[in-house]
């Protein structure tokens, strides 16, 4: 993975390539003169430095879009270190215009309360470069008023003592380190510019061998805090499935130095902040994987009153640490009063913050980030949250949280580091999103033809059921997990439906003994269709398990099965007596009634690895835990429901055993007994080695979601409360800014299109639209116009064989035509057309092409060649599976048919089956085609306002519109008419109605090489109605074959080249089986073979590079099976 490369390249993990050079530090190093030449700088890196890496703003700093306060020390820096040399004197004179024209307007954004480390680093700045003739003038008393603060802070802080004039502005850190001078580059420098000391030389020249002439802020770096955020940023973008090693070996070192901290005689009050939030973070990563570790390394300071008076005086340096402070406490286990007391101090000081809010106190801007997180993470429980959601959050804000003290800049990731997570987490979600979809269609199709989404008297919940698992689970390996636990979960939910309130006493006993022998006999109407999905689910899962582990669990799931509904057959009984049973004798049915060990014991034993059954068969303390905390979880929110219904509740119970207790009273005493159980349950889940990690892991996933579920409300039963963050979670695209370097797309133009209502386009001379991306496999055109003025552009998404296509899986089809094959049909068209009057042009871009926006040419031509295979994979596998398959096609890039008014004025409105709708203007423009000297006015249409268009990109309104090469009346190929049809006799083909679904077939004959048939029989590649067999998708960039039909295609080709003595056959390369390597340096790729597929009344012939991906010394075939 080349994100992998760029983060760990190396054996010896380099910490100070992941943290940004600091443009301030470096411009210090740049100052020095050579002590043997004076005239001339000693590091002349760092000033080469300085002038390559001014952003175009004027500014130096991190290009992150918005320039910030240290861009405004940096800035002043660097300006003063060129004129020092006489050197950029256009750099310079930006660097002034950046000054002058931003300072007030990000101090405005400060609303008058810039830190303190920039009272003291600007004025001074200033004042320097008012030495070397740069002169700054600013209008109005914002600037003053920080000169201000300057003077009182240097009245009151001793570290300043003693200092001259403009001694102290290189010192940054030194307020914050009690070691400041060997930590601050610019100290540093500072410092041997003032006397000379040939040891501030030593590690000058120490700073450049390490980090190069870009210096980072501090020196040396915090190893460990670095590690820290990594894992940290790695871990909530969601990307920690894909780095498991990475972390495992991070942490082990960051595991080694927390254990070894010593406790410092004194705490230095300037260090605490980065120091709480180092050993807070490092807490919460090292125990939530499993370490044993003490929270005494950042719970020192509540032995000491003053230091906590002093947090408290100044809580705003202490945000971002107490923020982590407060998140450590998450994972508290029993007995921890240190953790509890952390916990209470930390919430009240950052309850101060959230008070300002209510109380519209302005805050400076660059404060907003942080004080949402704290009001999220105040507001709801970590055991609540749901990872999937917590993931996108992080995605969209787009930032990672640093510590947040004077010297956050020194530990941040650099925006480069961050840009690569950013655009990796973004595929990753949006994969994952795709999965979910395609299991959610799975699982309504089991539910439908199992019969339990028809039974009435049952609550739906299949979305509610799979949306709280795959969130948690959300890791894309675990799809047979989820599929397991929300199938058990779907059961679970009808069966305590039909005995809490629709089977009859007979009903539920002939279930109960149907299910004890295992055997439907007698079984009629609910109980059977019951019973029925129970064996289905069963059976899969102990099949599945069986191929896999060689032994039979069908035994102990069945058991798993007799127990729970024993249960529920107790508690139904108590219900038609009206028996009020004690607590305690309520608790140990009801324990196993909420039937949680039910949903997950099952699923746990397709973890890889799985459990052995012999500790799931002892009932572990972990799964115990479990079952209680589930079931007080829902006590608590649903007694007024079970009251109405008549069933037992343990707040009920509680209060009539104890009559002096209202519902509150009672409610809160359970609920302290469940905050007690849940630091046990934490410790079991994250200590103990009773079970496999993956199964402790998936016991927490259960808890999360029935936390989720009854946290404030009985969210579960309500029809409404949990639908934003369904589609959040599965639905919605991602709403991301653009992010540098990465796939996403220009930001859509959202000016409106001023276009008089005229005939032709092309009059208009100027037409831009910056469309979404599409889906893998779909064609970009780029239209660019203009007479005499500056072509703007616009893209319309092209989709070959139009028609609505949805869940696609008929039986016995086989086969998905590659892009590469395909494609040359379109572009033969495409290519052919011209304008009669030159200004508008049409060309075919791939979306991988380097012409293509999204083309990302960072990516080895063997890694585009992989991203290109697994994508394509992963489509036809979905394309080609059976109806009875879990692998459902859930592709967004859907073609639907439009409904089409076509209004005066040239003004037309698209209505789609969707919903979507796209309006616009009508424009004629004349094409001139090589075959055919007549011209013709194709009329098209250029959208301008899109709605609901989110299937076609990354937001509704960003793509241009849709230009279908379908067969309706109004399509560009029924306008063109037989030119469309170049020079085939390959009929029209006919849309086949499956219900809701409607493919296009082909019907493929057989496959010659080189003019030499195969003789592939028909019914490896035909459908058993011998209608169609074969899919021309855009979306598949690769052939995919049915193993016996590509088989028969090696063979021959492994036959062909066997004659050939310039190649010879190697073992499989990467994702390729037939590979050939070159005898010779030069040739041996010449005769490579047209492969040609035979359909009724057409072939279609692929070139050599259409089939063979060919390298420098290798030739790989490059259809797949």
């Amino acid at each position: 993975m080349k994100v992998k490369q760029d983060l760990f390249a190396s054996s010896e993990f380099d910490v100070y390539s992941l943290v940004p050079p600091s443009p301030y530090d470096t411009a210090w190093l740049s100052m020095v003169p050579n002590p043997q030449q004076s005239d001339q700088p000693l590091f002349q890196g760092c000033l080469d430095w300085v002038l390559q890496h001014q952003n175009r703003g004027g500014f130096w700093g991190e290009n992150i879009g918005h320039p910030t306060l240290e861009c405004l020390t940096s800035t002043l820096a660097c300006i003063v270190a060129l004129t020092t040399w006489n050197v950029g004197h256009d750099a310079i004179q930006k660097g002034l215009a950046f000054i002058h024209g931003n300072t007030e307007r990000l101090l405005e954004e400060q609303n008058g309360s810039s830190p303190e480390w920039f009272a003291i680093v600007f004025p001074a700045m200033i004042e320097l470069a008012e030495t070397k003739g740069l002169h700054v003038y600013f209008s109005n008393g914002l600037v003053e008023q920080v000169f201000l603060k300057r003077q009182e802070i240097l009245q009151t802080c001793r570290w300043v003592s003693g200092c001259g004039q403009h001694q102290y502005y290189p010192a940054l850190m030194s307020k914050y380190h009690e070691d400041g001078l060997i930590q601050s580059p610019s100290a540093i420098a500072h410092a041997f510019m003032k006397t000379g000391n040939k040891e501030f030389l030593v590690k000058l020249n120490s700073i450049v061998q390490t980090c190069g002439y870009g210096v980072p802020a501090v020196y040396p770096l915090d190893e460990d805090l670095v590690k820290i955020l990594l894992i940290n940023q790695i871990e909530t973008l969601g990307l920690a499935e894909h780095f498991k090693e990475e972390i495992t070996s991070l942490l082990a070192q960051v595991y080694r130095s927390y254990i070894s901290c010593e406790e410092p005689k004194s705490m230095a009050k300037n260090a605490m902040p980065l120091q709480l939030y180092k050993h807070s973070l490092a807490f919460r990563l090292l125990r939530l994987h499993g370490y044993r570790v003490s929270p005494r390394n950042f719970c020192r300071f509540l032995g000491d009153e003053d230091i906590m008076a002093y947090i408290e005086e100044h809580h705003e340096r202490f945000l971002s640490a107490m923020y982590n402070v407060y998140r450590a406490t998450d994972v508290t286990f029993t007995g921890e009063n240190q953790l509890k007391d952390a916990r209470a101090f930390s919430r009240r000081i950052l309850e101060k913050e959230t008070m300002k809010d209510c109380m519209n106190l302005v805050r400076p801007i660059s404060m907003t980030n942080l004080q949402g997180q704290i009001k999220h993470e105040l507001s709801i429980p970590w055991l609540a949250r749901l990872d999937h959601l917590e993931h996108r959050r992080c995605i969209e804000r787009e930032e990672s949280l640093g510590p947040g003290t004077a010297n956050a800049l020194s530990y941040r990731l650099s925006s480069q580091s961050n840009a690569t997570l950013l655009q990796l987490a973004i595929e990753n979600y949006t994969l994952r999103q795709s999965i979910f979809r395609n299991e959610l269609k799975e699982l309504e199709r089991w539910s439908k033809e199992m019969g339990l989404a028809d039974m009435g008297f049952a609550r739906q919940k299949t979305t509610y059921c799979h949306f709280a698992v795959a969130s948690t689970a959300s890791n894309s390996s675990l799809s047979d997990v989820r599929l397991a636990v929300v199938k058990s979960a779907i059961l679970v939910t009808v069966a305590d439906d039909f005995f809490d309130r629709e089977g009859s006493t007979d009903e539920l006993e002939a279930l109960a003994n149907a299910v004890n022998r295992w055997e439907p006999k007698g079984l009629t109407g609910h109980g059977k269709t019951i019973f029925n999905a129970l064996k289905d689910l069963v059976d899969d899962i102990s099949g599945q398990f069986f191929n896999k582990n060689g032994y039979d669990i069908k035994a102990f799931l069945q058991e798993l099965w007799c127990q729970t509904i024993a249960s529920w057959s107790k508690e139904a009984e108590w219900s038609r007596n009206g028996h009020a049973p004690s607590t305690v004798e309520y608790l140990q049915v009801a324990a196993t009634s909420i039937a949680s060990h039910t949903i997950l014991l099952p699923a746990a034993f397709l973890l890889n690895p799985p459990p052995e059954i012999d500790i799931l068969k002892k009932r572990q303390p972990l799964t115990n835990s479990l079952m209680l905390l589930t079931r007080l979880l829902n006590e608590i929110r649903s007694y007024q429901k079970e009251q109405e219904e008549g069933k037992p509740n343990l707040v009920l119970l509680y209060m009539k055993e104890n009559p002096n207790l209202g519902v509150e009273e009672s409610i809160a005493i359970i609920q302290k007994t469940l905050d007690e159980k849940k630091k046990e349950f934490l410790e079991l889940a994250l200590s103990s080695n009773e079970m496999p990690e993956a199964c402790k892991r998936l016991h927490l996933h259960c808890l999360k979601s029935f936390q989720m579920f009854f946290n404030s409300t009985n969210a579960f039963d309500s029809p409404t409360e949990l639908l934003a963050d369904i589609n959040k979670a599965i639905f919605d695209p991602l709403r991301v800014e653009d992010v540098p370097g990465s796939f996403m797309p220009p930001n859509s133009f959202q000016s409106t299109l001023g276009l008089k209502k005229e005939k032709s386009l092309a009059s208009h001379g100027k037409s831009h639209y910056s469309s979404s991306k599409p889906y893998d496999g779909w064609q970009r055109l780029r239209c660019e116009g203009g007479r005499g003025q500056r072509a703007g552009s616009f893209d319309i998404h092209v989709v070959a064989w139009g028609g609505r296509r949805r869940r696609w899986q008929p039986k016995n089809c086989h086969i998905s035509l590659s892009l590469h094959s395909v494609i040359n049909s379109v572009a033969n068209l495409l290519s052919r057309i011209t304008m009669a009057n030159p200004g508008l042009s049409i060309q075919l871009i791939h979306c991988d092409s380097p012409e293509s926006p999204l083309y990302q040419p960072n990516l080895t031509q063997s890694h585009r060649t992989q991203k290109l295979i697994l994508l394509s994979k992963a489509h036809a596998m979905r394309l080609t599976k059976d109806l009875h398959s879990k692998y459902i096609n859930n592709s967004n890039a859907n073609v639907v048919r439009a409904k089409i008014d076509y209004q005066k004025d040239s003004i037309y409105m698209a209505q789609y089956d969707d919903g979507a709708t796209s309006e616009g203007y009508l424009a004629s423009e004349t094409f001139n085609f090589d075959s055919n000297s007549t011209s013709r006015n194709i009329v098209f249409k250029c959208g301008i306002n899109q709605i609901k268009m989110d299937s076609y990109g990354t937001g509704g309104g960003n793509v241009a519109g849709i230009l279908g090469l379908g067969w309706s009346s109004h399509s560009l190929v029924n306008q063109l008419g037989p030119i469309a049809q170049a020079k085939t006799d390959l009929p029209q083909t006919v849309l086949l109605q499956y219900g809701t679904l409607n493919p296009y077939f082909v019907i493929l004959q057989d496959i010659s090489i080189a003019g030499s048939r195969l003789t592939i029989p028909a019914n490896y590649v035909q459908r058993r109605s011998g209608r169609g067999g074969t899919i021309i998708d855009t979306e598949t960039a690769y052939t995919f074959l049915v193993r016996p039909a590509y088989e028969m295609l090696e063979r021959a080709l492994v036959n062909y080249f066997s004659r050939m003595a310039s190649v010879f056959w190697i073992h499989r390369q990467r994702f390729f089986n037939l590979c050939y390597q070159r005898t010779t340096t030069r040739g041996g790729f010449n005769n490579l073979p047209t492969i040609t597929f035979h359909f009724s009344n057409a072939d279609l012939a692929v070139q050599p590079q259409g089939a063979f991906y060919l390298g420098d010394t290798h030739m790989m075939l490059i259809e797949r099976h």
